[in-house]
């Protein structure tokens, strides 16, 4: 069993399972067998379910999109011809709106969003003062750690080896 310290400065057991080399798990000082698993928390301690069910009561507008499983057009990186085609399909869509807005909250530089490229989400940001849609580098390179903050393991990993190198290279060394 593992123990963790508290506040107060006075071990407390974690209730997540240990898995052995044989394959069993123990739970709460005792074996399990392979195949039965510890029991699960109280649903209502568990943070990732609440986060689940509060996704789940959102409105899903994708579900009445009119470019539902219309797999004819490209909406991200259209023709001139499919752009027209796409921009007509949206006008008429009952979910215009909702669309255009999630582009926008999430930045979004690709495609066509609720009727609106890229070129026009980036005036329609502009002129509501919100971020405009932007091009992240990719994850695992410095420029996404050091210029955009991305905490993720393989950002912080590059990182780490782009200053090691600049370091040899002020050392002398290559």
């Amino acid at each position: 069993m593992r123990s963790v310290r508290n506040d107060a400065s006075r071990p407390r057991r974690l209730l997540t399972p240990r898995i052995t080399a044989a394959g069993a798990s123990h739970h709460l000082g005792r074996l399990l067998p392979h195949n039965q698993s510890p029991p699960r928390p109280p649903r209502h301690d568990c943070a990732l379910r609440r986060e689940v069910l509060v996704q789940d009561n959102r409105p899903n507008w994708r579900r009445a999109a009119a470019c539902r499983g219309r797999v004819d057009l490209d909406f991200i990186e259209p023709s001139p011809d499919e752009a027209v085609e796409c921009r007509t399909l949206c006008s008429s869509c009952s979910v215009r709106e909702p669309c255009l807005r999630e582009a926008l909250r999430n930045r979004e530089p690709w495609g066509i969003w609720g009727g609106a490229d890229a070129i026009d989400r980036e005036l329609v940001a502009m002129s509501e003062g919100l971020p405009a849609p932007r091009i992240l580098p990719p994850h695992g390179t410095n420029t996404r750690y050091a210029k955009h903050r991305c905490p993720c393991d393989a950002c912080r990993q590059a990182h780490r080896i782009h200053e090691r190198r600049r370091r040899r290279r002020q050392e002398g060394r290559t």
